[in-house]
């Protein structure tokens, strides 16, 4: 069967891998940037809200300096895809996922799309990765093309947490010298599975005490940058890669559906020449790959989905 199109509806139909690239903006700033993408398993958008400022002082204050989405969503609820992604810039339904030798579970390994970080690195841009998983790596493909990339193995723990990862990111912002960085950390503390804090607690207070923790870690964070006296070319992103579930529509912790409180995730991005503010417009997860190039002046790949 035949259709025509209406005219306005053909771009949406085209394939994307015909798509040419999308130029980047014009520089923001006149000194190489400092990119630092922080996302937190499991951080729901609406824990940012006030009455929880009190508990998580530093993200309460890295949220007001900071131009915010209100309605970011993860493209799911899995850290594994959505991360994949995000990095990747297309959905799960566009992506090649397959068994490696070397494991029973299904890696997106074997598909070639570039992930942003190595475009950067492509552009001779340092990129820098401290795993907090054994698969938040190069390996397996969810994150690839950094040319600093290392899993940091937990103490007593099911996850590597902040207090071991955090340390690494601050060593390598001491010894950026003149130069740019993108640098990547996924804190886990909060999954339900890391329960460094707080065991015999009930789920919400163990999330909330564990958050904590992580609070701590953005407060030193945003501290570090002022101190190395980088906070005139330095972007923090911080995000999430999907919410968590607390008895909300009959379900609890994450990957059991696709509701907001596990799509509705944080944005928020501070630097110089960003102007705090809010914004209501509906953004994803896989905006943030092309923001991020865009912010170190490389074209975005036609085939990605999102938009800086």
């Amino acid at each position: 069967v035949m259709v025509t199109l209406p005219p306005g509806w053909a771009p949406w139909f085209a394939a994307r891998d015909e798509v040419a690239a999308i130029p980047a903006s014009k520089p923001l700033l006149k000194k190489p940037p400092i990119v630092l993408l922080v996302t937190i398993d499991s951080l729901r958008a609406d824990t940012l809200g006030a009455k929880h400022d009190a508990k998580l002082p530093n993200l309460a204050a890295f949220r007001d300096a900071s131009l915010r989405f209100r309605q970011a969503r993860a493209p799911g609820s899995q850290t594994i895809t959505t991360l994949t992604e995000m990095f990747m810039g297309k959905y799960y339904s566009q992506q090649y996922w397959s068994v490696p030798s070397h494991s029973s579970n299904l890696w997106p390994f074997a598909d070639e799309s570039p992930r942003f970080p190595g475009l950067l690195a492509e552009a001779g841009i340092p990129t820098f990765n401290a795993g907090s998983t054994s698969w938040l790596i190069n390996d397996l493909g969810i994150l690839r093309g950094f040319t600093e990339d290392q899993y940091v193995k937990p103490v007593g723990t099911h996850f590597t947490l902040s207090e071991l990862i955090m340390p690494l990111l601050f060593e390598r912002l001491g010894r950026v010298g003149e130069g740019p960085l993108f640098a990547y950390v996924h804190l886990m503390d909060a999954h339900h599975t890391a329960r460094p804090l707080g065991a015999k607690l009930e789920d919400r207070e163990r999330y909330m005490l564990n958050l904590q923790t992580i609070d701590g870690h953005i407060g030193a964070l945003v501290a570090e940058v002022e101190r190395l006296g980088l906070a005139d070319r330095c972007y923090i992103i911080v995000s999430s890669d999907h919410g968590e579930a607390f008895g909300e529509h009959g379900t609890f912790k994450h990957n059991v559906s696709v509701y907001d409180e596990l799509l509705r995730v944080p944005l928020m991005i501070k630097g110089p020449k960003v102007k705090p503010r809010a914004v209501n417009a509906a953004v994803s997860l896989m905006d943030v790959g092309p923001t991020v190039l865009d912010i170190f002046g490389v074209a975005t790949p036609g085939p990605m989905m999102g938009e800086s």
